[in-house]
């Protein structure tokens, strides 16, 4: 069970193996991972202007619930401090890498998984479009060896946990 949750050179293999240097897979990808948390960068400011002209108090919910989700992931990660996939020997990861360790649970996971139920408390319509970006964003950082699966499910309960107690019950 814990190969499941945790990336292996030898488990991820096959799926470097899919993913050949130069190859328009990686192309795709690396586009992918580039690009697909955007749409989150540039709707939550838009949605935070909006409810400040038409509801103050429902622009410091909208502020503070996504806010604490990145406060305690971060502090998380620093307590935990996990290493990342690729730190393994023999693990190539398929995207660049940046950083070491503080890999669970995943900031990019319990962010988008944040703002995603933020956009659904809002308006149901505008948070069904980010709900298939939200797992897009998971699955790549997972692909491309950033993340363990771990990481990214750990992250993303994290968010729907305080996001269920700041939309649902305050």
């Amino acid at each position: 069970m814990k190969q499941f949750w945790l990336s292996t050179p030898e488990n991820y293999q096959k799926i470097r193996q899919a993913f050949p240097d130069g190859s328009r897979r990686l192309v795709l990808l690396k586009f992918i991972y580039s690009f697909v948390s955007m749409p989150f960068m540039f709707a939550y400011p838009i949605v935070l202007v909006l409810l400040w002209q038409q509801n103050r108090w429902g622009f410091w919910h909208v502020l503070t619930v996504p806010a604490a989700v990145l406060v305690l992931c971060s502090l998380l990660r620093r307590v935990i401090n996990a290493p990342r996939p690729y730190e393994q020997p023999g693990f190539d990861a398929v995207l660049p890498v940046r950083t070491k360790g503080e890999s669970c649970p995943s900031r990019h996971a319990a962010s988008v998984t944040v703002l995603t139920w933020t956009f659904l408390y809002i308006n149901p319509n505008l948070g069904s479009f980010f709900i298939p970006l939200a797992v897009l964003v998971c699955a790549v950082r997972v692909i491309g060896g950033i993340h363990h699966l771990r990481d990214i499910v750990l992250g993303a309960a994290l968010a729907l946990g305080i996001a269920a107690i700041g939309y649902l019950l305050l």
